[in-house]
């Protein structure tokens, strides 16, 4: 049977993988469900496990952009239980829409076909709840009582405790045939979904499935020697390359290997001499080794074989940068910019430019760079501190707003806890004139230390006292920075969980400040 054919049974495993709460997995499949069938079931699937996962931004963006296919009883109490939608009385369903209610129920039958072991499950939950070393060790036991156990493999897999190839060799290992075919149709990019597991960077883990790394040849050498690459017996090899994902990319400066063999056409069986991921990995190994002419070289031998290769432009870029070609060093990094168009290449600008001290272009690219990616928003309030639009950092952080902002920076939440809580804070809030401060072009500057005492409060995950001090600053002056991080402490006072996106608001409560040489609004 095909997967078409199968989508009841789809159905059936995500909602018993909803219900004993492996969401990895559920969400992997409600996502291939609806990328090859759009109906008004898959839309929920999604909704349901993101729901679940505590994602309501994403809840709401796939809310936004499907409308039509939203429109039942069950989504539209799901949007609302996220507080994403209103409610709405006027609303209409058909028949059909009518009975969408008890959508988890359907195909129980279907689902009672498929069951995880429950020892399976107990050591998976119980691995969870331990140490690194002994997790992986429960984990993979986990998977020796039941192949199907999909959980334990992503688990494995985020926390960097299995390599590339052995995360591929156990999904070909699952049981269960439809299962089994699904992940395998999302790792091998046959269907094109957004989730952690299919980042940008898997797709050079995918174009290098068959790349085994040894370690004994130079580039030169081996492409003089990849005919006998074939015969390599490279299970027995003590020093097989280890594909690390946690850190991606990052992880393959480290541990990049010097040979490359057995790498082979799939189509015709011949091995390929000429590839650009071939010479980008040899770039990362010299970087790793700091031999930055010889990464140079490898950098340029994949560019030049793709013309189209961004990353191999953006590590060129970085390449010449640490050989101090800094013209060379742009043009690359320009050329990554322009095909990427993403955080990263914007992050390497900014810092190039940072390194030859012109503050108003990095400025510009670590906002740009910002705006593209939450990653990076820490870069962008270190440098705010540092540049002339602030003065000399030594002036500014005198101030007890700023002595904050730097104790949130360093983690040290109980100083700026001990601030914020000082005499001269509490006479601040109390005051209703505020000249004596010097102050006297600041409406209101204790709506500031509001705004800070929430922030610092939510970081320390008291998300009473944070709403709290939130209206406070909300009822004295109007900031977008306080409505938004409100919101935010509302969600997790509901869900009774840490949100891992607050940190990256610092930035934003940093440009809220009343600083008169800052530029106002440069983020709306």
């Amino acid at each position: 049977m095909t997967i078409k054919e199968n989508f009841e049974y789809i159905e059936g495993l995500i909602e018993y993988f909803i219900e004993i709460e492996f969401y990895d997995s559920a969400l992997l499949l409600s996502q291939y469900l609806f990328s090859i069938n759009k109906t008004k079931k898959s839309v929920y699937l999604v909704l349901f496990t993101h729901y679940k996962k505590k994602n309501v931004h994403k809840m709401k963006k796939i809310h936004e952009r499907n409308l039509v296919l939203c429109q039942t009883r069950e989504t539209e109490m799901l949007c609302i239980k996220a507080g994403i939608l209103k409610s709405n009385n006027t609303t209409h369903y058909n028949s059909e829409d009518n009975t969408a209610c008890t959508f988890l129920d359907f195909q129980k039958e279907k689902r009672k076909m498929f069951c995880i072991s429950y020892d399976s499950i107990v050591l998976f939950f119980e691995g969870c709840n331990n140490t690194e070393q002994t997790r992986s060790e429960m984990l993979k036991m986990s998977l020796k009582i039941d192949k199907n156990n999909t959980e334990s493999i992503f688990m494995l897999f985020k926390n960097n405790q299995i390599t590339y190839k052995e995360f591929i060799f156990i999904i070909n290992s699952i049981e269960d045939s439809v299962i089994k075919q699904v992940f395998t149709d999302i790792f091998m990019n046959q269907v094109k979904i957004d989730n952690y597991f299919t980042d940008v960077y898997m797709q050079i883990f995918t174009h290098l499935k068959s790349v085994e790394f040894i370690g004994h040849y130079t580039e030169d050498e081996y492409d003089k020697n990849n005919e006998n690459c074939n015969n390599c017996n490279l299970e027995n090899n003590k020093n097989f390359f280890r594909f690390d994902t946690k850190m991606f990319l990052n992880e393959m400066f480290k541990f990049s290997a010097m040979e490359i063999s057995a790498i082979k056409d799939v189509e015709n069986g011949n091995c390929i001499k000429n590839d650009e991921y071939v010479s980008f990995i040899f770039g990362l190994y010299y970087l790793s080794k700091k031999s930055y002419r010889d990464a140079k070289k490898s950098f340029t031998k994949s560019t030049a074989l793709n013309p189209d290769f961004g990353y191999g432009y953006m590590y060129l870029g970085i390449s010449c940068s640490l050989l101090r070609e800094i013209d060379s060093s742009f043009n690359a990094l320009n050329k990554a910019n322009a095909i990427c168009d993403n955080a990263l290449s914007l992050f390497y600008l900014a810092q190039e430019y940072k390194l030859i001290s012109n503050t108003v272009k990095a400025k510009y690219y670590y906002l740009q760079c910002v705006n593209a990616d939450n990653m990076f928003i820490h870069y962008y309030a270190f440098l705010l501190l540092s540049i002339d639009e602030y003065g000399k950092e030594e002036k500014y952080i005198k101030h007890d707003l700023l002595k904050v902002i730097h104790c949130i920076m360093k983690n040290n939440l109980t100083k700026a806890h001990r601030i914020l809580s000082s005499d001269k804070v509490n006479d601040i809030l109390s005051a209703n004139h505020l000249e004596e401060y010097g102050h006297k072009n600041i409406f209101n500057l204790g709506a500031y230390y509001y705004l800070l005492r929430g922030y610092v409060f939510h970081l320390r995950e008291e998300f009473d006292k944070a709403i709290e001090n939130y209206l406070a600053c909300k009822n004295a002056i109007s900031l977008t920075v306080c409505d938004t991080l409100l919101d935010l402490a509302y969600e997790a006072r509901i869900f009774s969980e840490r949100d891992f996106k607050i940190p990256s608001y610092l930035y934003c409560v940093l440009d809220a400040l009343p600083f008169s040489k800052k530029p106002k609004n440069i983020f709306i």
